[in-house]
């Protein structure tokens, strides 16, 4: 019995959507652009041959293929994959990852620390310092965050105080510890302004419309019935993916500040289970 390819069925349905946008497009004409032949095409749509990972990016592109239709073409293909092939990704893998960290590799943060939150642009001042490809002067600083000069010395000198920050030999301003965190089990009016101002940033990029901005963000939503009982653990499980996520992403060669906000909030009135 011949086998069927899954990663089909996501760009059959990608070529689908695409061609009830633009009737002209073909496989043909998808076939030039991924510079494959037609018939290999086809092949890939009728789920008799594999999409070559060689040209991956390509499929991804051309077949306007979002992030969650990405991640389950790329799943499928591993599905798709014979155990010996899966053997060898798995080994090759585990050679190239290092040893997960927990949250215990962030250094917690006194309470009294927690007034850098008290103005949006100094968490990402901080981990702007960790880019080592941007300027570190006030004023280079001040122009990415569009801010004033002096609104940058203020939090530098507030982080300083915290020790956080430092200068260094070279009279640049670095960052001590490149992961810490705020822990807080109770809602204050401080967390509270924060949240509410990096909830404007969002909003204020959700503004931005063209296809270059699109493509630097992921904004998600979507609502979701479950069990009251579930929620707790969800919430353990969402701030440990967060964890590792900000561990696996950091990079000695960073070049780019992100926010990343996750919101689990309630939209039903509380039910007491009776």
């Amino acid at each position: 019995m011949m086998k069927i390819y899954q990663s089909s069925n996501i760009l059959n349905m990608a070529f689908s959507r695409i061609k009830k946008q633009n009737s002209s497009i073909s496989i043909r004409g998808l076939a030039i652009k991924l510079g494959i032949s037609h018939v290999f095409l086809s092949k890939v749509l009728a789920g008799k041959s594999p999409v070559p990972e060689s040209r991956l990016k390509s499929f991804i592109k051309i077949f306007q293929l979002d992030s969650l239709a990405e991640k389950e073409l790329k799943d499928a293909m591993i599905a798709d994959l014979s155990v010996s092939e899966k053997i060898d990704k798995i080994l090759q893998f585990k050679k190239n990852t290092k040893k997960k960290k927990t949250i215990e590799f962030f250094q917690e943060q006194p309470l009294k620390h927690q007034s850098i939150l008290e103005n949006w642009y100094e968490l990402p001042i901080l981990e702007y310092l960790t880019c080592e490809e941007l300027p570190k002067d006030t004023v280079s600083i001040a122009q990415a965050f569009s801010l004033k000069p002096s609104q940058v010395t203020l939090a530098l000198n507030k982080m300083s105080e915290a020790q956080l920050v430092k200068i260094n030999e070279n009279g640049q301003w670095v960052k001590i510890n490149n992961f810490i965190r705020f822990p807080a089990n109770t809602p204050s009016s401080l967390l509270k302004k924060y949240y509410t101002d990096v909830l404007k940033r969002t909003t204020a990029e959700l503004a931005k419309s063209t296809q270059e901005d699109y493509n630097r963000r992921l904004i998600i939503n979507f609502s979701i019935a479950t069990n009251a009982e579930k929620i707790q653990e969800a919430k353990q499980r969402l701030s440990q993916f967060l964890y590792n996520l900000s561990l696996e992403m950091s990079d000695t060669h960073s070049n780019e500040v992100y926010h990343l906000t996750l919101g689990l909030v309630p939209l039903t009135p509380l039910h007491h289970g009776k």
